[in-house]
């Protein structure tokens, strides 16, 4: 899951670049040109006034661009934690090997939502190919084949922004329980919070989503009164989302192994039961 992590890392470096080329090209145009350079062919300092004159001529519309990565921004998690969640989905899926030793709201929610997505699978982005290898896949889970592949596609489906409760109502689909709360012990999210306390971390870290979300619905349907978020808070967005990013990779990782272990357990348990029985 770590490489996922990454590649959204990657993608929070060139919206801090973009954020930083704002803030230089905004002092830039705040430059007075006076006197005039005298260019003497000189094709460097000739497209440097060139920048120059458009960046003052921009320089209003600048204020558009933070906001603009605001909504890149909260797609770009968004993605970041579905495609986490089916990784952390299918590994469980895999080393559990058999569907009776998933979690209990596991199986029931691949049940549930695999339903939800075959009755209308085009709201969902799938067509019929789509719809039949969900089939496939349930059936061989449920009758027992040890397990090559699940409906992650089916479990992650959602249809509101990522905030807090619906995160945790995500991972919980799997027998993930409280993840904020196991997010507010973590000692990165405490320190980005300045505070020792688990539980006001996980309150500020839970309030920092929601507004932040709140700032995303108001640049997608701006009002005359509403002011879009300049850089410095924008970047603040930006070290908060590598921040969680890096905190709820951890966390699914603990998550991982304390959940595979149950179904190992199970599975002990039915082998023991299997041979009492023969003997």
């Amino acid at each position: 899951m770590e490489y996922i992590y990454q590649d959204f890392c990657k993608d929070i470096e060139h919206l801090k670049a973009v954020l930083n080329l704002t803030d230089s090209l905004k002092g830039f145009s705040a430059q007075n040109n006076e006197p005039k350079i005298d260019l003497a062919d000189n094709k460097f300092l000739e497209l440097a006034e060139n920048v120059h004159l458009k960046s003052r001529e921009a320089n209003v519309g600048m204020v558009f661009i933070p906001g603009t990565i605001v909504l890149y921004l909260v797609g770009r998690f968004e993605y970041f934690v579905k495609t986490l969640f089916e990784e952390l989905s299918m590994s469980i899926a895999i080393k559990c090997k058999k569907f009776d030793y998933l979690p209990k709201e596991y199986k029931e929610n691949l049940i549930s939502l695999t339903s939800e997505v075959i009755k209308s699978p085009a709201k969902y982005g799938h067509g019929d190919n789509g719809v039949k290898t969900f089939i496939t896949n349930l059936s061989d889970n449920i009758n027992g084949s040890e397990i090559t592949d699940v409906n992650t596609k089916c479990l992650s489906i959602t249809s509101e922004n990522m905030r807090p409760q619906i995160l945790n109502d995500l991972f919980s689909r799997i027998g993930v329980k409280e993840i904020w709360v196991k997010l507010g012990q973590q000692a990165r999210l405490q320190s980005f919070f300045e505070t020792a306390d688990a539980s006001k971390a996980q309150k500020d870290a839970t309030k920092f989503l929601n507004d932040f979300m709140d700032i995303r619905n108001k640049v997608a349907h701006p009002s005359g009164s509403f002011q879009w978020p300049d850089t410095k808070t924008v970047m603040k967005h930006i070290d908060y989302f590598e921040m969680l990013a890096k905190q709820i990779c951890d966390v699914a990782t603990v998550y991982e192994t304390s959940l595979v272990a149950q179904g190992q357990e199970k599975k002990a348990k039915d082998d023991e039961k299997a041979s009492s029985q023969q003997a």
